[in-house]
């Protein structure tokens, strides 16, 4: 759980892209091995971490905002950062 919280403050100093998609099988894409909510918790917001968010605004959602769809919108930004760092052919 302590590894799953640093590697937030790792990228929001260095992108790594292999350490970003690690990051996003506990926060949700993975399920399996990972179906477990205070991991899941933890990897979302080591996720608003790495993408710059403040260390309070990383903790849970904005008011009028529910968690999962505040999770949800970080996944998607974080595979959106991962789209636009794919080396180009």
């Amino acid at each position: 759980m302590a590894a799953v919280a640093g590697a937030g403050e790792v990228l929001r100093d260095a992108f790594d892209a292999e350490l970003l998609r690690a990051l996003l099988k506990p926060a949700g894409e993975g399920r399996g091995e990972y179906d477990d909510d205070l991991m899941r918790r933890l990897a979302v917001e080591a996720i608003a971490r790495a993408l710059g968010a403040g260390q309070a605004e990383s903790v849970g959602p904005p008011e009028g905002v529910t968690r999962a769809e505040w999770s949800q919108g970080l996944l998607k930004a974080a595979r959106d950062r991962l789209r636009g760092a794919a080396p180009q052919l």
